[in-house]
């Protein structure tokens, strides 16, 4: 991607990331990138006229890799990172927003944000919905940094095609279902047809149907493809509109509808669990 076509606050949304992943890294056999980042090192940057950019980063922890010693809020703290009051978001010095998230099917059941992590804080990182495959299904790829005069490169466990589907498909169903339609984000539906278009939609739904069939998250993989059986189903679908309308001045409704459906449905047609 041209220098120039780089939005600068995801410049620096990814130095913080390198920043954050530096300060972990004693711990980065627990850490799996997941959210935008992650999907734009699966996919071209630039898309249909459309800018990779960010303004933070997502960390999914893996509790069962986490060893009780360093203790990441004490590591983020000491380098001048704050918390934020909702558990799991850190702030660095300049204000840019790290999450660390730990799938709630890796976790005891509970109504609780907090996410307990042995030997971690309280605060450290907060339990979310929808990252469970992230940590079975990703591959270690390379990060760099995206200002031309910073050379690092940082090695990083990166979410798959297929479980960054589903934590995108899990979100937009709470947002969706949600009684705060603010909180429903068109670029998270225009994600998952960036994956859907960069990546295989067949194999993503083999690979589905193998982890299902295999029970390593199959509840949420369940979740995650029924409702966008459910979305495919309906005549004018809140999930394509909301691609749509995020394409709007690079692409007509109709393209982005046609394209939306017929991908999604490659991948439903080669997920037979429970069909």
């Amino acid at each position: 991607m041209p220098e120039a076509s780089i939005p600068r606050e995801y410049v620096i949304a990814r130095r913080v990331l390198l920043d954050c992943l530096a300060l972990l890294s004693a711990q980065s056999e627990a850490l799996v990138l997941v959210g935008a980042q992650a999907i734009y090192l699966q996919t071209p940057v630039l898309d249909v006229g459309l800018p990779a950019s960010t303004t933070d980063g997502d960390i999914a922890i893996d509790p069962d890799l986490l060893f009780e010693n360093p203790d990441l809020a004490e590591v983020l703290e000491a380098a001048g990172f704050r918390p934020h009051t909702s558990p799991g978001t850190w702030f660095s010095p300049e204000g840019v927003p790290i999450d660390l998230m730990v799938p709630s099917g890796a976790l005891p059941a509970s109504s609780r944000r907090t996410a307990p992590l042995e030997g971690q804080g309280g605060r450290t990182a907060r339990r979310t919905s929808g990252l469970e495959l992230a940590l079975r299904d990703n591959n270690t790829m390379e990060l760099r940094a995206l200002d031309p005069k910073d050379t690092r490169v940082a090695l990083v466990k990166v979410a798959s095609p297929a479980a960054l589907i589903v934590a995108k498909l899990i979100k937009l169903n709470e947002r969706i279902s949600s009684p705060k339609p603010d909180r429903i984000l068109a670029k998270d539906a225009s994600d998952v047809l960036r994956m859907l278009r960069y990546n295989d939609a067949a194999a993503i739904g083999s690979t589905l149907d193998r982890f299902a069939a295999e029970g390593i998250g199959s509840g949420t993989i369940e979740s995650a493809v029924e409702f966008l059986r459910s979305q495919l189903a309906l005549r004018k679908s809140p999930l394509v509109e909301l691609a749509v309308e995020y394409h709007r001045q690079f692409e007509t409704g109709a393209q982005i509808t046609t394209s939306y459906r017929a991908l999604a449905q490659r991948l439903l047609d080669r997920y037979t669990v429970g069909t």
